[in-house]
């Protein structure tokens, strides 16, 4: 998780942008991020990130090929 001064919609932000740049070069690196972000939206009713980071996550997976788990998310 990252640690910083930022608050906790900015960190989930971050996370959600860095499952998104990192979807194609890493997918088990981003969706890790996207898990995380996806962990902090919910916990504190982030919804637009939490979509976001489902959108992302399904992203991770289709980049592999694992279709099934990409409509999951």
């Amino acid at each position: 998780m990252l640690k910083s001064s930022k608050s906790e919609k900015e960190t989930s932000q971050i996370l959600v942008e860095l499952c998104w740049e990192y979807r194609f070069v890493n997918a088990d690196t981003a969706r890790q991020y996207g898990i995380n972000a996806l962990e902090l939206a919910r916990k504190n009713g982030f919804q637009e990130e939490e979509v976001q980071a489902l959108h992302n996550i399904g992203i991770t997976h289709e980049a592999q090929g694992n279709y099934e788990q990409a409509l999951d998310f």
